[in-house]
């Protein structure tokens, strides 16, 4: 981790005791995620520092420790691969949120949730009215994310339906989810692939060749969420 990404992680946590003793508990929510699975990654080659990962370096403010796919994949099991990828062990995460109206501290939901329905959740809690129309000149494009902020009171409706399509991309890679279907589509290769978390989370079973209609559905409506959020591949 570079020096300024830990300074400001360890600053933030090391102010929650302060937080803490402070706080209005009616108007304070903490919410926390991470933005990728484990990084599988080494040493980049375009570094603007030397780090020293010596044994008795490890951990301090110049080293730069990571330790390779192979323990990557181990920190996302049963998850398939690490950062970087559409599959489950690059994007399932955890998270958390802390409010005194929460009724059930420390409980556990394991609801489909994604990063675009953080904002829509914030602006239910402060009461604020999604943004319309234009901005500086430009028109406001409406958000696809959904609050989930009823399902952190105790509501036990799902915040996305088992019809509910939920698309991404990243470096080209692609994937929609959608109820118990993924679908994924590597770069790479070139290739699609279709997977029932249900029955397999770690996305092992390709299931395309099995059930073409279904995959053809799916590769439709990643199309049709690549149009309407203008995705560029």
């Amino acid at each position: 981790m570079p020096p300024c990404w830990r300074t400001w992680t360890i600053t933030s946590v090391a102010s929650l005791p302060i937080w803490k003793k402070r706080r209005n508990p009616e108007n304070t929510v903490i919410l926390f995620m991470s933005d990728n699975g484990a990084a599988g990654g080494g040493i980049p080659t375009r570094i603007y520092f030397t780090p020293d990962d010596s044994l008795e370096n490890m951990g301090r403010y110049d080293s730069w420790l990571n330790y390779g796919r192979g323990w990557a994949e181990a920190a996302t099991a049963p998850w398939r691969s690490t950062k970087g990828s559409m599959a489950e062990g690059g994007t399932r995460v955890a998270a958390f949120i802390n409010h005194n109206a929460i009724d059930n501290p420390g409980g556990l939901d394991h609801g489909y949730l994604t990063f675009m329905d953080v904002t829509p959740t914030i602006l239910e809690i402060t009461g604020t009215s999604p943004p319309e129309g234009t901005f500086q000149g430009r028109e406001v494009v409406p958000m696809i994310g959904h609050s989930f902020w009823a399902r952190a009171l105790g509501d036990t409706d799902p915040v996305h339906g088992p019809d509910d399509p939920i698309g991404s991309e990243l470096h080209g890679n692609r994937a929609l989810v959608r109820g118990d279907w993924k679908i994924l589509f590597s770069a790479a290769t070139g290739k699609w692939e279709l997977f029932n978390l249900a029955e397999d989370p770690g996305e092992s079973d390709d299931l395309a060749l099995q059930q073409p209609e279904l995959l053809a559905e799916l590769i439709e409506s990643w199309e049709q969420f690549a149009e309407e959020t203008g995705v560029v591949y």
